[in-house]
């Protein structure tokens, strides 16, 4: 069985949100962070309703970075993405320069490596390296 997730990211109208779940999306963002907070919170309640009819996970940008954010502009720092294409690219590189490769230790394992060598240069970029207890 394999299982498989459309998501809706940073979604700001119930219009389009709605459409996404009734047409299959399995998850959707609901982003209000431009809102009033109370504002937010009251759609993101609606939003959730519409979802709990269809089973779809929810997510919600209730708040702002505000020592970043209106520096910078950052809403969220989503790092997934990185992380992803550095262990494609690693598992794509051994099964391309080692084609009889088969054991998904070793072709697995170099993208692992790469996510721990991702993190730990975003966690230098934003100065977080060291800093858990």
């Amino acid at each position: 069985m394999r299982l498989q997730t459309l998501h809706l990211d940073h979604g700001q109208d119930i219009k389009t949100i709605q459409s996404c779940i009734e047409n299959g999306f399995t998850s959707v963002m609901i982003d209000g962070s431009h809102l009033e907070f109370q504002q937010n919170i009251a759609i993101t309640k609606e939003v959730v309703g519409l979802a709990m009819k269809k089973a779809v996970s929810v997510e919600a940008q209730l708040g702002r970075l505000k020592s970043i954010e209106d520096k910078l502009g950052i809403s969220k720092i989503n790092i997934y993405t990185d992380l992803r294409l550095s262990c494609v690219g690693a598992v794509r590189e051994v099964l391309v320069t080692k084609p009889d490769e088969f054991d998904p230790r070793k072709v697995l394992g170099l993208g692992r490596e790469a996510i721990k060598q991702t993190i730990q240069s975003k966690m230098r970029l934003f100065g977080s390296s060291g800093k858990a207890t």
